[in-house]
Protein backbone atom coordinates (compact mmCIF):
# COMPACT_ATOMS: atom_id res chain seq x y z
CA UNK A 1 0.00 0.00 0.00
CA UNK A 2 1.44 3.12 -1.06
CA UNK A 3 2.03 5.44 2.29
CA UNK A 4 1.50 9.12 2.18
CA UNK A 5 3.81 11.78 3.81
CA UNK A 6 1.37 13.90 5.84
CA UNK A 7 4.29 16.33 7.06
CA UNK A 8 3.84 18.45 4.41
CA UNK A 9 1.07 20.94 5.20
CA UNK A 10 -1.00 22.66 2.52
CA UNK A 11 -1.30 26.35 3.48
CA UNK A 12 -4.59 28.09 4.07
CA UNK A 13 -4.33 29.85 1.20
CA UNK A 14 -4.13 27.08 -1.20
CA UNK A 15 -7.20 25.32 1.07
CA UNK A 16 -9.67 28.39 0.62
CA UNK A 17 -8.25 29.14 -3.25
CA UNK A 18 -9.48 25.24 -3.80
CA UNK A 19 -13.13 25.26 -2.12
CA UNK A 20 -13.47 28.71 -4.93
CA UNK A 21 -12.51 26.83 -7.38
CA UNK A 22 -14.93 23.71 -6.35
CA UNK A 23 -17.61 25.45 -6.14
CA UNK A 24 -17.26 27.29 -9.36
CA UNK A 25 -16.70 24.33 -11.16
CA UNK A 26 -20.24 22.80 -9.69
CA UNK A 27 -21.64 26.03 -11.21
CA UNK A 28 -20.15 25.28 -14.47
CA UNK A 29 -20.84 22.00 -14.36
CA UNK A 30 -24.38 22.08 -13.43
CA UNK A 31 -25.11 24.63 -16.26
CA UNK A 32 -23.47 22.41 -18.74
CA UNK A 33 -25.50 19.31 -17.42
CA UNK A 34 -28.97 21.25 -17.22
CA UNK A 35 -29.03 22.26 -20.55
CA UNK A 36 -30.07 19.29 -22.82
CA UNK A 37 -33.03 18.58 -19.84
CA UNK A 38 -34.44 22.58 -18.69
CA UNK A 39 -34.05 23.60 -22.19
CA UNK A 40 -36.03 21.09 -24.11
CA UNK A 41 -38.47 21.54 -21.33
CA UNK A 42 -38.34 25.73 -21.73
CA UNK A 43 -38.85 24.84 -25.83
CA UNK A 44 -41.36 22.56 -25.68
CA UNK A 45 -43.10 25.16 -22.96
CA UNK A 46 -42.71 28.24 -25.08
CA UNK A 47 -43.44 26.80 -28.64
CA UNK A 48 -45.93 24.28 -27.34
CA UNK A 49 -44.17 21.64 -29.79
CA UNK A 50 -40.70 19.21 -29.12
CA UNK A 51 -40.03 20.19 -32.81
CA UNK A 52 -36.68 22.17 -31.66
CA UNK A 53 -36.50 20.77 -28.20
CA UNK A 54 -32.50 20.62 -29.25
CA UNK A 55 -31.73 23.47 -29.66
CA UNK A 56 -30.57 24.94 -26.37
CA UNK A 57 -28.17 22.37 -25.93
CA UNK A 58 -27.01 23.04 -30.09
CA UNK A 59 -26.83 26.45 -28.40
CA UNK A 60 -24.83 25.77 -25.53
CA UNK A 61 -22.18 24.19 -28.02
CA UNK A 62 -22.09 27.09 -30.79
CA UNK A 63 -21.50 29.43 -27.48
CA UNK A 64 -18.66 27.24 -26.30
CA UNK A 65 -16.94 27.72 -29.31
CA UNK A 66 -17.80 30.87 -29.78
CA UNK A 67 -15.90 32.04 -26.32
CA UNK A 68 -13.25 30.03 -26.45
CA UNK A 69 -10.14 31.92 -27.62
CA UNK A 70 -11.42 35.17 -26.32
CA UNK A 71 -11.42 33.76 -23.23
CA UNK A 72 -8.17 32.13 -23.62
CA UNK A 73 -6.61 35.79 -24.52
CA UNK A 74 -8.43 37.35 -21.53
CA UNK A 75 -6.84 34.10 -19.29
CA UNK A 76 -3.27 34.66 -20.49
CA UNK A 77 -3.57 38.70 -20.20
CA UNK A 78 -5.50 39.47 -16.94
CA UNK A 79 -5.68 35.88 -15.12
CA UNK A 80 -7.35 32.86 -14.52
CA UNK A 81 -9.70 34.69 -12.15
CA UNK A 82 -10.71 37.09 -13.93
CA UNK A 83 -11.73 34.50 -16.73
CA UNK A 84 -13.70 32.57 -14.23
CA UNK A 85 -15.21 35.44 -12.75
CA UNK A 86 -16.43 36.16 -16.66
CA UNK A 87 -17.92 33.05 -16.97
CA UNK A 88 -20.15 33.14 -14.15
CA UNK A 89 -21.34 36.80 -14.52
CA UNK A 90 -22.29 35.70 -18.22
CA UNK A 91 -23.99 32.54 -17.15
CA UNK A 92 -25.66 34.81 -14.15
CA UNK A 93 -26.99 37.25 -16.84
CA UNK A 94 -27.74 34.43 -19.16
CA UNK A 95 -29.81 32.65 -16.49
CA UNK A 96 -32.03 35.85 -15.65
CA UNK A 97 -32.85 36.27 -19.17
CA UNK A 98 -33.89 32.44 -19.88
CA UNK A 99 -35.82 33.01 -16.54
CA UNK A 100 -37.84 36.76 -17.48
CA UNK A 101 -38.17 34.80 -21.33
CA UNK A 102 -39.93 32.12 -20.18
CA UNK A 103 -42.09 34.71 -17.58
CA UNK A 104 -42.74 36.60 -20.61
CA UNK A 105 -43.22 33.76 -22.79
CA UNK A 106 -40.72 34.60 -25.25
CA UNK A 107 -38.88 32.03 -27.64
CA UNK A 108 -36.37 34.69 -29.21
CA UNK A 109 -35.42 35.76 -26.01
CA UNK A 110 -34.68 32.65 -24.48
CA UNK A 111 -32.65 32.09 -27.63
CA UNK A 112 -30.60 35.46 -26.90
CA UNK A 113 -29.78 33.88 -23.18
CA UNK A 114 -29.06 30.73 -24.25
CA UNK A 115 -26.68 32.04 -26.66
CA UNK A 116 -25.04 34.46 -23.29
CA UNK A 117 -24.96 31.25 -21.51
CA UNK A 118 -23.19 29.08 -24.01
CA UNK A 119 -20.59 32.11 -23.55
CA UNK A 120 -20.57 31.86 -20.05
CA UNK A 121 -20.27 28.08 -19.64
CA UNK A 122 -17.46 27.95 -22.39
CA UNK A 123 -15.52 30.71 -20.31
CA UNK A 124 -16.16 28.70 -17.43
CA UNK A 125 -14.85 25.49 -19.12
CA UNK A 126 -11.51 27.14 -21.00
CA UNK A 127 -10.09 27.18 -17.29
CA UNK A 128 -10.35 24.16 -16.28
CA UNK A 129 -9.50 22.53 -20.06
CA UNK A 130 -6.04 24.87 -19.87
CA UNK A 131 -5.00 23.68 -16.26
CA UNK A 132 -5.96 19.95 -17.57
CA UNK A 133 -3.99 20.12 -20.61
CA UNK A 134 -1.12 21.90 -18.90
CA UNK A 135 -0.88 19.40 -16.28
CA UNK A 136 -0.89 16.20 -18.21
CA UNK A 137 1.85 16.70 -20.28
CA UNK A 138 3.97 17.84 -16.61
CA UNK A 139 5.97 14.85 -15.86
CA UNK A 140 5.43 15.34 -12.05
CA UNK A 141 1.34 14.66 -12.51
CA UNK A 142 2.77 11.31 -14.89
CA UNK A 143 0.72 8.90 -12.90
CA UNK A 144 -1.97 11.34 -11.60
CA UNK A 145 -4.50 11.19 -14.44
CA UNK A 146 -4.33 7.16 -15.64
CA UNK A 147 -4.80 6.35 -11.67
CA UNK A 148 -7.64 9.18 -11.66
CA UNK A 149 -9.63 7.54 -14.97
CA UNK A 150 -9.42 4.38 -13.22
CA UNK A 151 -10.47 5.31 -9.77
CA UNK A 152 -12.79 8.34 -11.03
CA UNK A 153 -10.88 10.98 -9.41
CA UNK A 154 -10.82 9.31 -5.58
CA UNK A 155 -10.59 12.32 -2.96
CA UNK A 156 -6.60 11.54 -2.45
CA UNK A 157 -5.69 12.06 -6.46
CA UNK A 158 -8.67 14.76 -6.34
CA UNK A 159 -6.74 16.97 -3.65
CA UNK A 160 -3.20 15.83 -5.18
CA UNK A 161 -4.70 17.21 -9.17
CA UNK A 162 -6.72 20.47 -7.47
CA UNK A 163 -3.63 21.27 -5.50
CA UNK A 164 -1.20 20.97 -8.40
CA UNK A 165 -3.48 23.79 -10.53
CA UNK A 166 -4.17 26.03 -7.75
CA UNK A 167 -0.21 26.15 -6.70
CA UNK A 168 1.18 26.30 -10.27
Amino acid sequence: MLKLDTSIRIPPLIKRNTVYFAIAQAFVGMGTQMTPTLGAIMVVRLLGSASLAGIGTSILGVGRFLVAYPVGKINDTYGRKVGMILGLLLSLIASLIIGLSISLVSFPLFLVGMVIFGLGVGAGEQLSHREFSRAIYDRNMFFCFPISGLINLSKSSHDALLHYVLSG
